[in-house]
């Protein structure tokens, strides 16, 4: 049983934390003094929400923008990828997996969409082409349109 000052239910105010709610005090700060609780298992938690709630699945790599820099030892390769889900909407903080090649080395790196739905991979090295392939998008649990997405890029320089 939850219990609450008197005054409280008159000028408080229930404010969440994920899992939890607070009872506030009257200047609408969250306190967890003499009078206010922290409830268990109240209201939703982003964790708790189906994946593809948030974003229409399949997802696309719908560009994947390859540019250079040159360097006086070389050059750096910069590539540009954009997640947009199945109505066209860009996708925010989804994890994007790539394979980058250069004239000696490889690398394989995961990156965070951007706000805006972007993802950028660079590599450093001697003047020569570079490719970048994407690999997987949110960990497969949205699933990747293949055949629509742009899944690979190169520069030369």
């Amino acid at each position: 049983m939850v219990e609450v000052r008197p005054e409280f239910l008159v000028v408080g105010v229930p404010v969440k934390f994920g899992r939890f709610r607070a009872v506030a005090s009257s200047d609408g700060a969250a306190t967890r003094g003499p009078g206010s609780t922290l409830v268990e298992g109240f209201g939703p938690v982003p964790d708790d929400h189906p994946k593809d709630a948030f974003f229409t699945s399949p997802l696309r790599v719908t560009d994947l923008v390859a540019d250079h820099e040159d360097h006086d030892d070389g050059m750096r390769a910069t590539f540009v990828a954009t997640v947009r889900d199945a109505e066209g909407r860009r996708c925010p903080e989804v994890a994007v997996h790539a394979r980058i090649a250069g004239p000696h080395r490889r690398a394989t790196g995961m990156g965070h969409t951007s706000m805006m739905g972007t993802v950028t991979f660079r590599m450093s090295g001697p003047v020569g082409t570079y490719a970048c392939h994407v690999e997987d998008v949110a960990g497969g649990a949205l699933g990747l349109d293949l055949e629509a997405s742009t899944l690979t890029a190169t520069v030369t320089g």
